[in-house]
């Protein structure tokens, strides 16, 4: 850590506490609760604040009165600071206020900071206040409460701020603007790349499964002067071996009982997969079909994590959605329950199953990976569909690329409900959802096709990744080499920082105590109560 009581500063510096920079006390927004009613007061909410200043769009609208809240109006050059958050790295955040759009006051979530003059015009609270030097203090300082990050007044106060003479203020204020532009348009370069990089992938997974990835099987049979298997073929000997596994599972069952059958009528109670509607589905190449999940291979809903389950002598590992990501298993928090041997034979995975997601954001509904056997006797609850081929099905790699599209094109959310913002893929809607299924040696040029383009991506987003680590890295460079004086030379003409500081005690002393506010803002959440 990089702490003041560590830091020797430059001749002419001085250190102070936040407090001591302050023309009048900090203060508390106004407590805002109950629904938005435009027309009314705006007033800012905690996610309009950004290092970089404020989203003025970003407000709500109170049912109170200009008069009853004015001394909490937002003034350019006001300081504010995320007083409680629900994340650390956002609590303590500081921003400057430029000219606002409109009249607009701020939450209680922040509180508002005014700097002294000439201090406050130099900007150089603004650009300390983001340094790693402050930002270690304020995380020493804050405290939890239910999950919120909360800092006081008092702990803000007594921050310790570095001070250079008013000139040095003024250069290291501009090298650090000067810098920091020019390595935000790198990032914002590396940024859109990114973006172009995952929308090369979605479109790789799109072309796959229609067919202009690579040559078709027809195309080659027919430069090749050779006969090939359709998928309408292939199709009629993956549901003839459905059914086939199907009537032994039930023979079986039925002399397990004691009940062998006296003749074939029970064949009848087969039912057969809904074929696809191709009616309202885009054309495929030649040589491909269309066909639904259900129809390629055995969906099965995840096992409900219940009471009775989480104890038990049969504790067994099992997957839930939080451990499903695009394309990858993360293995780092898995837990276990009750799995007897029965359940034990219905759910575990084995190599190749495909886990989708039941119930997710809209935009991850469906997300899946392939499991490749790491952990023995692994199950999966309720929040997962397993998917396993059948026989003569498309491989899992196949499968793979199929449902990353369609989580990618928003196929699955389309398909999904939609609840307080979660997309639930129900089983009835993924077993009758669409599979495009082509010949089985074209899947295999497919697979490789994809595999290649994607390790290309991988090693692109790796490189892009990488390089906005060290574009973080080497902003807190310049940040902190601004807080400890070494970014800039000094100038020993410059008038010492103390000789400033005495101007701006005198300068407060003789200043009259401003009207305090509380009691403005207590006025104020009483009357919004009341007209709710």
């Amino acid at each position: 850590m990089t702490l003041p009581e560590r830091i020797q500063l430059p001749a002419g510096w001085v250190w102070v506490t936040f407090g001591d920079l302050l023309s009048e006390p900090l203060a508390n927004g106004l407590s805002i609760k109950g629904s938005e009613t435009p027309p009314g007061v705006p007033a800012l909410k905690l996610n309009a604040m950004s290092e970089r200043g404020f989203d003025w769009s970003k407000v709500r609208f109170l049912p109170i009165d200009w008069d009853e809240v004015i001394d909490l109006e937002v003034q350019e050059q006001d300081f504010f600071i995320s007083r409680g958050n629900g994340s650390l790295a956002l609590v303590g955040r500081g921003t400057s206020a430029q000219e606002p759009a409109k009249r607009v006051i701020f939450p209680d979530t922040m509180i508002r900071a005014r700097i002294c003059e000439p201090i406050r015009s130099t900007g150089w609270v603004q650009t300390v206040w983001s340094c790693p030097g402050v930002r270690e203090q304020i995380e020493r300082r804050v405290k939890t409460t239910a999950g919120i990050w909360k800092i006081s007044q008092g702990e803000i106060e007594s921050i310790r701020l570095p001070i250079p003479p008013l000139s040095e203020q003024i250069r290291i204020v501009g090298e650090v603007e000067k810098q920091v532009t020019r390595l935000d348009a790198g990032v914002e370069a590396l940024k859109r790349v990114h973006a172009q990089l995952k929308r090369y992938r979605a479109s790789v997974l799109k072309a796959a499964c229609e067919g202009r990835l690579v040559p078709t099987e027809a195309e080659l049979a027919r430069r090749e002067k050779r006969d090939y298997e359709p998928a309408d073929k292939l199709l009629v000997r993956i549901l003839k071996e459905r059914r086939t596994r199907w009537e032994a599972d039930q023979l079986a069952k039925m002399k397990a009982a004691g009940k062998p059958p006296k003749d074939e009528h029970w064949k009848a109670r087969y039912v057969e997969p809904e074929p696809a509607d191709s009616s309202k589905l885009s054309p495929l190449p030649k040589g491909w079909v269309w066909s639904t999940v259900g129809a390629v291979g055995d969906v099965l809903l995840g096992r409900q994590r219940a009471p009775q389950y989480l104890t038990g002598q049969h504790t067994r590992p099992y997957l839930r959605v939080a451990n499903i990501k695009d394309n990858y298993i993360d293995y780092s928090d898995i837990e276990s329950m009750d799995f007897d041997d029965n359940h034990r034979a219905k759910y575990q995975l084995l190599n190749g199953d495909i886990l989708l997601s039941e119930g997710q954001s809209p935009e991850l509904v469906g997300q899946s990976a392939i499991y490749r056997g790491s952990i023995a006797d692994l199950c999966f609850q309720k929040t997962l569909h397993r998917f396993r081929a059948t026989q003569h099905g498309p491989s899992p790699e196949f499968a793979q690329i199929v449902f990353r599209s369609n989580v990618k094109t928003g196929a699955f959310m389309r398909l999904s409900s939609i609840t307080t913002n979660i997309a639930h893929l129900t089983l009835e809607k993924l077993v009758a959802s669409p599979f495009p299924l082509p010949p089985k040696a074209e899947q295999d040029r497919i697979e490789a096709e994809v595999s290649a383009r994607m390790s290309v991506a991988e090693v692109a987003e790796a490189s892009i990744l990488l390089s906005l680590t060290r574009a973080a890295k080497l902003r807190q460079s310049i940040l902190q080499r601004a807080f400890d004086g070494s970014l800039v030379p000094q100038d020993p003409r410059d008038e010492p920082a103390y000789k400033l500081l005495e101007l701006i005690s005198a300068a407060v002393e003789t200043k009259p105590v401003p009207k305090q506010i509380r009691a403005r803002q207590t006025t104020a959440a009483l009357k919004m109560k009341a007209t709710r």
